[in-house]
């Protein structure tokens, strides 16, 4: 059985030699602010719509910020300088969930705001395809009319373009993972929610996602890693290096061949 994450998929699809360096090498990384900084704004609006089930009162803003107070740690290499250089700072974080909070919960007859409580949170799917596995963690699984809905958060500073969300393939596998593997079904949205303050807002693609498609994809992306796997095994040949528009970004970028390693 082989196990692969969207994030893998991603990856893979990004650069072969990206996906080599992360998963089967294991080469190491840096911690990075952004990540950080997304961890923690995942971490508190995990906190704020956790189901009924797991907590008795509505969370007020004082409680959200209190969490952040909470989760807020950066690792040692990151001091506030450095974190507010690169606009995520605690400052910045406690911006971003007050303008969430004030922005999208709502008032209910009292006058006090009460979040609304997702069906689930952090979700974890392992999704079966002929053998393998596809897993992941899907942020949030609201309960809408007819159905039910997916969100994932984003920390973007700005939106992608349009026909990033007819080719990514992150919202497509949540659908099937969530009808399939979880039992919410049927999925009647799949929305990614930017929760920066310079969008801070939902977005759900027009988008009419073939899952069967989205299966053969996985498929063919599978097929691809387990043959590279096979002849670095057997022949020490190295994934493939795909040049793209992150390359400048990219943690491995001193490893590259295509950069002078």
């Amino acid at each position: 059985m082989f196990k692969i994450s969207y994030s893998g998929i991603s990856a893979y699809q990004q650069c072969p030699r990206k996906y080599q360096f992360i998963y089967i090498d294991k080469v190491p990384t840096k911690p990075a602010p952004a990540l950080f900084f997304g961890s923690v704004m995942h971490e508190c609006l995990e906190y704020l719509h956790r189901p009924d089930d797991e907590q008795a009162e509505p969370r007020t803003l004082a409680h959200l910020l209190d969490r952040l107070d909470q989760v807020w740690s950066p690792p040692e290499e990151f001091d506030e300088p450095t974190l507010e250089a690169g606009g995520y700072s605690r400052d910045r974080a406690e911006l971003l969930l007050t303008e969430y909070f004030e922005k999208n919960v709502g008032l209910d007859e009292g006058r006090s705001r009460e979040p609304a409580r997702a069906l689930a949170v952090e979700k974890y799917f392992k999704a079966a395809l002929d053998g393998d596995v596809v897993s992941g963690l899907i942020d949030r699984i609201d309960k809408v009319d007819g159905g039910y809905e997916v969100i994932d958060y984003k920390t973007n500073k700005k939106l992608p373009p349009g026909y990033h969300y007819e080719r990514d393939l992150q919202l497509p596998i949540y659908k099937w993972a969530a009808e399939e593997a979880l039992g919410y079904a049927p999925i009647k949205r799949v929305s990614f929610f930017y929760v920066v303050p310079e969008i801070n807002k939902k977005v759900t693609p027009h988008v009419h996602y073939d899952i069967e498609a989205t299966k053969q994809t996985v498929r063919d992306v599978i097929a691809e890693v387990k043959r590279d796997i096979a002849a670095k095994e057997k022949e020490s040949k190295d994934f493939e290096v795909k040049r793209n528009n992150l390359c400048d970004w990219c943690d491995f970028k001193p490893l590259c061949p295509q950069f002078g390693a």
